[in-house]
């Protein structure tokens, strides 16, 4: 397999300094007419209110080497994305494997310090499989990983602390992402906690169309293995403040994933 690498340019921003910026250029277009079901879409709901809001819920506000926080909403929003990543996938292997028993996705809400050590965990034709869920916006296209979180042998050192089987598949999942944005045009800088009807009314019209790619461990273990790595404080696409990595990570462009059905092919292999 052949990794590419995204190209580095200097492009100078709204004060005319010049800045480092990556740009992607192996994409794939976000076409999907499957949409994740109601009751998952619900239930992602419920699981990113609690981690936000409630007393109990707890997600983490600052990456490995990072330096951006995150306030509740922000951190609403990426939980109930990442869960309608999780979902997506549940369903789309359960519709395509026909009796395969695999388990929801994880909706305890954890204190500090208490992390999944993997988003799917599940035997099937006499092999174990630890499969990774990345989710992001739909029109996404670079998977990242922070350099801080794996060894130089493509391993996941949380993992290994917890002296745990290794990765054995990962999944890019790309979630439409027009209702994440009505909300944020609404509540982004509103500091006090929201009721959840609020949020809740604007559910049911929503429809949450998503794509799978899969990455095989030996597409981490190569891009780990050929510093394919963004680094921080570099720019991603524009110079919008956005747009700054705050941290280290090894990438995978879209366009250099296999499509999501390779997945169910090497299941049931």
């Amino acid at each position: 397999m052949k990794l590419n690498k995204l190209t580095d340019t200097k492009v100078k921003d709204y004060k005319k300094e010049e800045k480092n910026v990556y740009k992607v250029y192996k994409k794939n277009d976000f076409y999907s007419k499957t949409v994740i079901r109601y009751e998952y879409v619900a239930l992602s709901f419920s699981f990113a209110y609690a981690m936000a809001y409630s007393e109990e819920g707890h997600h983490r506000r600052e990456r490995s080497d990072g330096k951006k926080s995150r306030n509740d909403f922000e951190v609403f929003c990426d939980t109930f994305v990442g869960k309608l990543g999780e979902h997506a996938v549940y369903q789309y292997i359960k519709e395509n494997i026909k009796g395969i028993e695999i388990p929801l996705p994880d909706l305890t809400i954890e204190g500090k310090g208490k992390w999944d050590t993997y988003d799917f965990n599940f035997e099937y034709g006499g092999k174990q499989r630890n499969i990774g869920v990345k989710t992001t916006k739909h029109f996404g296209n670079l998977l990242m990983l922070e350099t801080e979180d794996w060894d130089d042998n493509g391993r996941y050192i949380p993992n290994k602390e917890k002296e745990t089987g290794e990765y054995t598949d990962f999944l890019f999942v790309r979630v439409n992402y027009e209702l994440i944005f009505s909300l944020q045009k609404r509540y982004k800088h509103q500091n006090e906690q929201i009721n959840p009807e609020s949020f809740a009314s604007l559910l049911s019209d929503a429809h949450y169309n998503f794509d799978i790619h899969y990455i095989p461990v030996e597409y981490i273990k190569n891009a780990i293995e050929n510093k394919m790595i963004v680094k921080k404080d570099y720019y991603l696409n524009t110079t919008a403040p956005s747009n700054e990595l705050d941290a280290n990570n090894y990438y995978i462009q879209c366009g250099d994933m296999l499509k999501g059905y390779e997945l169910i092919k090497a299941l049931k292999r």
